[in-house]
């Protein structure tokens, strides 16, 4: 179950969050972030369930251009170092990025945002939010809860820690981290899109990217700049990558792999998958 959470007194921006288990937490996280009082929770927020079947959660691409995007880190000059970006400093990734972004994005397409904006202070969000083309949605990622503050969220459709809804009557779970289950496990149907853990194409990876290589499913994909030529990446191209994973039975990692192995290589993989099917 999903929902969205209006900080009444503090912004028109509507926020959607789990409902659940956890909802409290969330919650109380939440408003810490926005500076919101919590002993006013009850009176500030309210908490309604998203059905994806509604119509305010269903886009279509014959309307406008839908992207996903994810940990720009824009200002994290260690994140070159981490992550081997080909950059020679941050204000060359930072320009980069920018450019990249409105090379494909125009002013009316929409980008869904996956987390993790930018890092190193919170008037980042303010020089370059508004450069960015496009109708922005923000999925918070744990670098966003750091800095972002109430008045950021002027620059948003709308802002989450979690979303679920159809493009061309897809189902999509967008969140900054991998998740573990969700539906398209069980229906091999439900797309799940994130970032967070900065896989890339160089070998040189973050340090859960073991873990994801092993846990994700064909259904599954990072949106992240790292792993998408530091550029958002369109619903299109998402669709012909799972297309193709769900057919060659791979993950996004042991897909890429496959295409950049040798024909000997390529011939032991599809055997494996094979026997393991």
């Amino acid at each position: 179950m999903y929902g969205y959470v209006d900080l009444k007194h503090s912004t028109n921006t509507r926020c959607y969050i789990p409902v659940g288990y956890a909802c409290g937490d969330f919650l109380c996280h939440l408003l810490r972030a926005r500076d919101v009082s919590t002993q006013h929770k009850s009176q500030n927020l309210t908490i309604m369930q998203n059905d994806v079947r509604d119509k305010q959660y269903q886009f279509s691409t014959a309307d406008q251009n839908i992207f996903f995007t994810s940990d720009l880190h824009l200002g994290h000059e260690n994140i070159i170092r981490f992550c081997d970006r080909p950059f020679a400093n941050v204000n060359a990734m930072n320009e980069a990025l920018v450019e990249r972004w409105n090379a494909v994005v125009k002013d009316n397409d929409i980008v869904f945002i996956l987390g993790d904006i930018a890092f190193g202070g919170a008037q980042l969000y303010d020089r370059y939010l508004p450069r960015l083309n496009g109708r922005k949605f923000l999925i918070y990622g744990n670098h966003d809860f750091k800095n972002m503050r109430d008045r950021y969220t002027r620059y948003f459709e709308q802002v989450a820690l979690k979303m679920f809804f159809c493009v061309d009557a897809q189902p999509i779970i967008l969140n900054h981290e991998p998740l573990l289950c969700f539906g398209g496990q069980l229906n091999n149907h439900t797309w799940h899109l994130f970032g967070h853990v900065h896989t890339n194409k160089t070998g040189k990876r973050g340090c859960d990217s073991e873990r994801v290589r092993s846990m994700c499913t064909p259904t599954m994909y990072d949106v992240g700049v790292d792993f998408n030529d530091f550029t958002p990446v369109r619903f299109q191209d998402v669709k012909a990558q799972i297309a193709r994973q769900k057919t060659m039975h791979m993950n996004f990692i042991e897909l890429y792999e496959y295409d950049h192995s040798s024909r000997l290589k390529q011939f032991f993989l599809q055997l494996r998958k094979r026997l393991l099917k």
